[in-house]
């Protein structure tokens, strides 16, 4: 392991000797041409070659492009790096899916400063992840001065420079938004194009992981779950199309204090999608309990108050009477559905349809007036109102 002075150096020696130890995944054939044919017999034969496969069921392969996308601060560099030094180092489970084989591994980030990854390194090293040959195996760029300007002449050089020399089997970008810098669909497809061709100077395909951001959340999309997590992801409908499989980390609930942080593979088409994980926080770091996660409280709604679908079973009249003061007092509806949300703990779907003269199973118990104010039926004299 590379000390310095005593101090831990995760990020390794800057010398430019890129050691290229054997890799384990390397598939043996040879460096492809740009554009290849062939025939229905070769397709018929083909045998998937060693070390395609770098996880799961396909989830990660040689060639293939992943997203992990998340809210913001959830969790999102931590889970990158963990799944980052499983691939460097061959061995073990990552959100549930099992790494195959080890592979050199170059992560290009433009948000995370060296103390941030020598805390996590230290946590990784402590914990027994790291290997004396870490280094021969993982790269990580400091925070450039350009951000991910893929398209910048200097900055393909010095990439291209470093993928030459260290022909990694997993490339690894950290954020999309600093190397797409717009949400339409030609800045996407440029920042693809960017990207992938960074592969023209390695001798094998590599995998490649794209770390992305989650759209401004609403109350609804917390009873999301499988492939329609997908809808989630900010920007271009790219994001979604182009890579193989898709991961999106999301809290369990709003409403939950130091909620999980549940992982999902909403999308996987080399192979099962579907899978979750569980987890916990514990400082910057995201630590898997998902054998012993209540997944039934989970699916059923009751961490947001209801079932998935605005069911307003959680509420009771006993609510209504408390947020309306037993009929006394007058809100307007967007009032009173905040004020519902807080006594019940319900969703805002929940909570606004408890509060509709037409869905409600306490509609016959509604009142409103001009001017939009409701409450509901009370013994009270009108005088009294509020």
């Amino acid at each position: 392991m590379n000390q310095a002075s005593g101090v831990f150096n995760p990020l390794g020696d800057d010398d430019g000797n890129h050691a290229k130890p054997q890799d384990s995944a390397k598939p043996a054939t040879v460096k492809r041409p740009l554009l290849e044919f062939a025939g229905v017999d070769y397709f018929l034969n083909y045998v998937e070659p060693p070390g395609f496969l770098l996880g799961g069921d396909r989830h990660f392969s040689r060639g293939s492009v992943s997203v992990l996308a998340g809210m913001p601060s959830i969790g999102k560099t931590g889970l990158m790096l963990r799944l980052a030094v499983m691939l460097a180092t061959g061995r073990g489970t990552w959100c549930g899916i099992e790494i195959k084989a080890r592979v050199r591994v170059v992560i290009f980030q433009s948000e995370n400063d060296d103390e941030r990854f020598s805390k996590e390194f230290q946590r990784m090293r402590d914990e027994g992840l790291l290997t004396e040959d870490i280094n021969e195996w993982l790269r990580i760029s400091k925070i450039p001065l350009c951000g991910l300007d893929l398209e910048r002449a200097e900055f393909r050089a010095i990439a291209l420079a470093e993928m030459t020399a260290f022909q990694p089997g997993f490339v690894m970008l950290d954020p999309w938004n600093s190397a797409a810098k717009k949400d339409m669909i030609d800045d996407y497809q440029r920042a693809f194009e960017a990207l992938l061709s960074l592969a023209e100077v390695l001798d094998e395909p590599p995998g490649w992981l794209i770390v992305h951001h989650l759209k401004k959340l609403k109350v609804d999309d917390f009873k999301l779950r499988g492939r329609s997590l997908m809808a989630l992801l900010a920007g271009s409908y790219l994001i979604n199309s182009r890579p193989r499989s898709v991961f999106v980390a999301m809290e369990e609930s709003p409403f939950v204090h130091e909620p999980m942080v549940i992982v999902t593979c909403a999308k996987n088409n080399n192979g099962k999608d579907g899978q979750r994980a569980a987890m916990r926080r514990d400082g910057s770091t995201l630590l898997d309990i998902s054998e012993s996660y209540d997944w039934t409280a989970y699916d059923s709604g009751e961490l947001l108050g209801g079932r998935p679908g605005g069911s307003n079973a959680k509420v009771e009249f006993h609510h209504l009477e408390e947020i309306f003061d037993h009929g006394k007092r007058w809100l307007h509806k967007n009032d009173a559905t905040k004020k519902l949300m807080e006594v019940a703990s319900c969703g805002h779907s929940t909570a606004y349809d408890t509060l509709s003269k037409v869905k409600s199973r306490f509609a016959d118990k509604l009142r409103v007036r001009d001017g939009g104010e409701m409450t509901i039926e009370s013994p009270w004299p009108d005088e009294d109102d509020e």
